[in-house]
């Protein structure tokens, strides 16, 4: 199980616990040391301390059961335990691995963890095996409706999806590959109001940074004692955001900016927006408001939508998937698969 969230969120956690609820981060994370998989790998497991902070014997418990925890690939080489748990080299943050526009040095990545896993595997001499891997940071960035960041999320786990196609090449008569989600996140649309027909993407090669990044600078500037003119905000968002330089702001977009520039961050008087997984300020969402007006990005949720879903598969059996399904069916089509029905 790789997950580029937390390795006892929900989507991973529907593969090995059952619990009335989500936040249980303890008890999910018992059934993790006791559920047998060979490979799990995220962020954090949050269940390592109480609600206040307190450290709980669950590591412990890990290491009662064989199961050897290790932060970072790095450290999979020294170790010879057939079960594993690999988390984040950033301990601090718990909810995933980190945005991959935010470019955070020595943090895992999909793509290595998926890598990763499938050699731990191999290693352990499994002829066959099941393997789920999410790009959770996708409906995390897109909770926050922030385009850029679910796009280069969303090629990041392309390039985890050719780890698992070139196994696949390698071994094309025993191997299925799938490829979908459980929901949509956001309601992204392509197209608004403001672009017509002239979709802009380009403009996202601009955004540096997630807006989750772009918010805690904001709150950091609130923080400080010192004086930040709103000099000093257009410099930096024409260095992250290539606002005026590259990225169309019009005289009336830069007035609001300004204005809010000054309620929000000079006189602390915003509001933040909570979502699922973060809270914004209120600056923080005129800027990516424009941001998206300029790309063509719409939104309609800061939560799930009833969207469809698409449904890839490669591989022996992959004709099975060749209609609509219900998500349920997926893995029921996947055992027939299986068992060779």
């Amino acid at each position: 199980l790789v997950t580029s969230v937390a390795p006892d969120d929900a989507t991973p956690g529907a593969f090995y616990t059952h619990v009335p609820k989500r936040s249980m981060y303890y008890e999910i994370g018992k059934d993790a040391a006791v559920c047998g998989y060979d490979f799990i790998a995220g962020s954090n497991l949050r269940g390592i301390k109480d609600k206040k902070g307190n450290p709980t014997d669950l590591m412990k418990y890990f290491v009662e059961n064989n199961v050897a925890v290790v932060r970072g690939t790095d450290a999979l080489e020294t170790i010879d335990s057939r079960r594993v748990v690999l988390l984040n080299t950033d301990s601090i943050n718990t909810g995933n691995i980190g945005y991959t526009i935010d470019s955070i040095p020595g943090v895992l990545t999909l793509p290595v963890m998926t890598e990763a896993c499938l050699r731990h595997l191999q290693k352990n001499g499994r002829d066959r095996f099941f393997m789920m891997v999410e790009g959770g940071n996708i409906d995390h960035a897109s909770h926050a409706n922030d385009g850029a960041t679910v796009i280069k999320e969303t090629l990041n786990f392309q390039e985890a999806l050719k780890v698992a196609y070139d196994f696949y090449l390698a071994h094309p008569d025993e191997t299925l590959i799938v490829v979908t989600a459980d929901h949509e996140t956001g309601g992204m649309g392509l197209g608004n109001n403001t672009v017509g027909y002239n979709l802009r993407l380009k403009y996202i090669d601009y955004q540096k940074m997630s807006k989750s990044a772009f918010s805690r600078y904001c709150k950091s500037l609130m923080r400080d004692r010192r004086v930040y003119r709103w000099e000093d905000m257009e410099e930096y968002l024409t260095d992250n955001f290539g606002f005026w330089k590259f990225v169309p702001v019009t005289q009336e977009q830069t007035a609001k900016l300004k204005e809010d520039f000054e309620r929000c961050l000079v006189l602390r008087n915003g509001k933040d927006k909570k979502t699922l997984y973060d809270n914004f300020d209120e600056f923080s969402q005129t800027v990516f408001d424009i941001m998206d007006k300029a790309t063509g990005l719409g939104w309609t949720t800061n939560g799930h939508s009833g969207g469809l879903v698409p449904v890839y598969a490669i591989g022996v059996g992959a004709e099975k998937f060749a209609s609509f399904n219900d998500n349920t069916d997926i893995p029921k089509i996947i055992l027939d698969i299986v068992e060779g029905k």
